[in-house]
């Protein structure tokens, strides 16, 4: 690892969503990467954009990693429905009026979302950086293809269509891309010349854990706001959920980040589930990890890496999905997880590893576990791709 020459060296950071606690996929991936930075001896400078009050954020813990931060409010318009930027991008435009005056040695874009930070005249930087964290043209259509709501729908596609067409020219723009897809770096360095590419797995801590997993509990945790986990956790309560109730000691923990908003859906699963228990936005995730045996991701549609299935296995779970559920992550069948074709594939592997012993799923877990070791270094890989800058 090459760090010495980047003691001191300046970085501004900009995040679509508010950071602390991490709670929730992308957000996991900003902070630990923030702390990475402030560990190889960058000065980090921070921008969140949020939306709504920002009186009940946590700000003491932000404040002791970063030199200087800002808050900047998002503002959604209907007019921008037909702009030809996407919503993502317009309701953070007062990120091109912050006044900073100041140069950075590297300015850290985190997700096309804030895009609007490049026409910000009050900063210069030596080089600007993407961290892509989906496909985001792709990631908005399976959003639409996974709600049933038909002003969703058309929010989605509208969104998806636009990020299709400003999507390539803001990866040549800043020149240099932090892709969390395997996949993904592959498809866009045969699509686009002249960017400078790198596979940065999320940022996590490789700090694996095992565990007794000598219960019959599963786990799911996850963004509850986001359709396509409703839709995977719905498939899962209607396909697969009523088979695992029969097995004696099953129950199903149902955790994640709602927005602090009450989800119907959520509601209709706990009224008519009695073995299903509700987190909501819980700040500690180690007692829910704990508390299980097998982890659940049942997304039928999807971009990018899925962080929750790579924190699953790092944390000692091994786990059930199905294809989507491992895209871009790099892991193989029985590496640290099952993945199951359909259905009835699924209430069989969930039983498989339900009714086995601990060592059988610590056996699927160590494999998983091996390969994260050896492939999800992002400490390693970004000092190095910054270094060489």
């Amino acid at each position: 690892m090459n760090s010495k020459n980047l003691q001191g060296k300046s970085i501004l950071a900009v995040a679509g969503d508010y950071p602390y606690p991490p709670n929730h996929g992308m957000v996991v991936d900003i902070w630990n990467r923030i702390l990475i930075l402030e560990k190889i001896g960058l000065k980090i400078d921070l921008i969140c954009t949020v939306k709504g009050n920002t009186d009940s954020l946590d700000k003491s813990e932000i404040v002791k990693h970063v030199n200087h931060f800002w808050i900047v409010n998002r503002k959604n318009r209907v007019i921008d429905l037909f702009s030809k930027e996407t919503i993502q991008v317009k309701s953070r435009v007062a990120l091109s009026r912050l006044v900073i005056n100041q140069h950075y040695d590297y300015l850290l874009l985190e997700a096309d979302y804030v895009a609007e930070i490049l026409n910000n005249k009050t900063i210069t930087y030596d080089y600007a950086i993407l961290r892509s964290h989906n496909n985001e043209g792709v990631y908005y259509k399976n959003l639409g293809e996974s709600t049933p709501n038909i002003f969703k729908k058309f929010y989605y596609f509208s969104e998806s269509f636009k990020f299709n067409k400003t999507e390539p020219a803001l990866l040549k723009k800043v020149k240099n891309v932090l892709f969390v897809s395997m996949d993904e770096k592959k498809r866009y360095d045969k699509q686009l010349k002249g960017i400078n590419t790198l596979f940065l797995p999320p940022v996590i801590k490789l700090e694996t854990k095992l565990r007794q997993l000598n219960n019959k509990t599963v786990l799911f945790i996850g963004s509850l706001y986001i359709d396509n986990n409703r839709e995977g956790i719905q498939y899962y309560i209607k396909n697969v959920h009523p088979y695992l109730s029969q097995l004696d000691g099953y129950k199903f923990i149902l955790a994640g980040n709602t927005k602090h908003h009450k989800l119907q859906w959520v509601d209709d699963i706990l009224r008519t589930n009695k073995d299903v228990t509700f987190y909501d936005t819980p700040d500690d995730l180690e007692p829910l990890y704990a508390r299980a045996s097998v982890f659940l991701n049942p997304m039928l549609h999807g971009a990018g890496v899925k962080l929750k299935t790579v924190e699953a296995i790092v944390n000692g779970l091994p786990v059930v999905c199905f294809p989507t559920g491992i895209e871009g992550t790099g892991l193989q069948q029985g590496i640290g997880n099952l993945t199951a074709r359909n259905a009835e594939e699924m209430r069989r592997y969930f039983e498989k590893l339900l009714n086995g012993t601990s060592t059988e799923k610590q056996d699927i877990v160590r494999k998983g576990q091996k390969f994260i070791t050896k492939n999800y270094d992002a400490e390693r890989l970004l000092s190095d791709f910054l270094s060489n800058l």
